[in-house]
């Protein structure tokens, strides 16, 4: 079957948890023999330097996007553009939200999961983060995403 697609961006960097989250997420998705691939729009050119270890593909539309995830078998992604797309067109896909509110911005459709830590301060965005160190928000556990991903291939 197809390829967990991972997309560690957003179009703003307060979405997005740290990328060794997503870094880890992949060694463990390759570890199950579930084929991980990072996938980075045009946003996230600046992250293919710390993903060059990775099998990693950048997209220079959202058209060659849909296409790669035609095939796929699940994808992980932040509060973004690309969310929306893997979810509307069915994958079964599991977004990461933190300062946004995914009440109002979660994408839509019915294999989309939506992991969000409702804290004091959320959402926040766009607002700096008030805590030090920040992002608490996206302090999310890699097992714990892992479980919820296996839930939904």
């Amino acid at each position: 079957k197809g390829r967990v697609v991972l997309h560690p961006g957003s179009g703003s960097e307060k979405k997005n948890p740290p990328l060794e989250l997503y870094t880890k997420l992949y060694h463990l998705l390759d570890k199950m023999g579930l084929s991980p691939i990072f996938v980075l729009g045009v946003a996230e050119y600046h992250l293919r330097e710390n993903l060059k270890d990775f099998e990693t593909h950048t997209v220079e539309d959202i058209g060659e996007f849909a296409h790669l995830l035609k095939g796929a078998r699940g994808f992980v992604g932040n509060d973004s553009g690309f969310s929306h797309l893997a979810g509307y067109l069915g994958v079964p896909t599991l977004v990461l939200f933190g300062p946004t509110d995914p009440v109002v911005w979660r994408p839509l459709g019915k294999n989309v999961t939506v992991l969000y830590k409702s804290l004091e301060c959320s959402p926040c965005f766009p607002a700096p983060c008030p805590h030090t160190p920040p992002k608490r928000c996206l302090s999310f556990d890699v097992e714990e995403i892992l479980r919820t991903l296996k839930e939904k291939l």
